[in-house]
């Protein structure tokens, strides 16, 4: 009997630590320990940063888990980060012999074969040792491409296999070199489209964006959240990555990763004017901008007049707070006809 309850009470609590729908972020880091790189963070502010996110009750995961979690049914514990790093620089062997190792951490490297072995880009035979050691990797496109300039002169024929090769080949490559199964991909610079999506969502489970936000179950896996850290991204910004809660957006216009004219503006929209009042303190942030600029607001929407910005593409972040103060955030890709 004593066994009996023991067991019931095991099953009780764990039962009770995991949640249909868990908030999920995810991490996107780059190289490490090389000043001069914007993109590069500390080995100090990468442990600083994990330490953070396990203060405040996150559990680091894998990407298994996450697939789990989106197509077998698994569900997660309340709070969960994902660790990404972009590119496969050889930087990234210290802090996983140094750092993931030992406080358990397995990320997921987006890898893009032809840099493989060149510069400070990691050898296949390296590569192989992390995917044998449970690291996953995933596809960063073959050449790290940007779509926006090639979709415009290319023809249909020569646009079909460029993608081709960008987006599947990529990843047969990285299979074959790992022997491990490739399910995921990263869109390099963050930049998609439609396009790029009727393959990407075809050949694999996980896509991700550079959108900023958490997920949760009403997230779409081959649109998932990341938010990019750099050396410059202070603890103030990590507390804020980590606090964040998600706004019930039921759409936007465009649509994430679609484009803009010159006159449009840019559309979110709420279910209702009463979901909307929920909310306070409306701010529209671009990445790699200073400053916030003001929202309009509507009945049931929120607006942006993009006339002025002058830039291709852009992540564009609207963030609030509710009644409690807890802070919310909506971010989309824009790419504009300008």
């Amino acid at each position: 009997m004593k066994y009996i309850l023991t067991f019931f009470l095991f099953f009780t609590l764990n039962s009770y630590s995991l949640v249909s729908d868990p908030k999920i972020v995810i991490f996107c880091y780059h190289s490490f320990n090389q000043p001069d790189n914007i993109l590069s963070v500390s080995s100090k502010s990468f442990e600083e940063q994990i330490d953070s996110a396990r203060k405040k009750g996150y559990e680091i995961i894998s990407e298994n888990s996450l697939k789990d979690f989106y197509y077998n049914g698994i569900n997660l514990k309340e709070k969960n980060l994902l660790v990404t790093i972009d590119d496969g620089y050889v930087s990234v062997l210290n802090i996983i012999n140094d750092i993931c190792v030992n406080k358990g951490i397995f990320p997921t490297m987006f890898i893009y074969p032809e840099i493989i072995g060149k510069g400070k880009h990691l050898e296949w035979i390296k590569i192989k040792e992390m995917a044998d050691m449970g690291i996953n990797f995933g596809s960063h496109s073959y050449s790290h491409f940007s779509n926006l300039d090639f979709l415009q002169v290319l023809d249909i024929e020569k646009l079909g296999k460029k993608l081709e090769k960008e987006l599947v080949t990529s990843a047969s490559l990285i299979e074959n070199h790992t022997g491990r199964k490739i399910y995921s991909y990263a869109h390099p610079y963050g930049i998609f489209d439609s396009t790029i999506e009727k393959i990407t969502n075809i050949r694999y489970k996980l896509v991700y964006t550079t959108a900023k936000g958490p997920n949760g179950i009403n997230t779409n896996p081959h649109r998932l959240n990341r938010y990019i850290i750099r050396n410059d991204t202070g603890q103030k910004e990590i507390e804020d990555f980590l606090d964040y809660e998600m706004l019930p957006i039921v759409k936007t216009y465009p649509d994430n990763g679609g484009f803009t004219g010159n006159e449009e503006l840019i559309i979110f929209y709420f279910r209702n004017g009463r979901e909307l009042s929920k909310f306070h303190g409306f701010k529209f942030k671009i990445d790699g901008e200073k400053g916030e600029i003001g929202a309009n607001i509507g009945r049931s929407i929120v607006w942006f007049d993009c006339k002025k910005i002058k830039r291709r593409v852009y992540d564009l972040s609207l963030t609030c707070y509710d009644d409690k103060n807890r802070k919310f955030i909506y971010s989309i890709l824009i790419n504009s006809k300008k």
